[in-house]
């Protein structure tokens, strides 16, 4: 049950990290 809200926090934080690779 603790892995669902991680899953959805964890959602944004590799939406960013993909933002930042595909910049450079």
């Amino acid at each position: 049950m603790v892995s669902k809200p991680t899953s959805i926090s964890n959602k944004p934080i590799f939406i960013t990290l993909n933002q930042l690779y595909s910049k450079c």
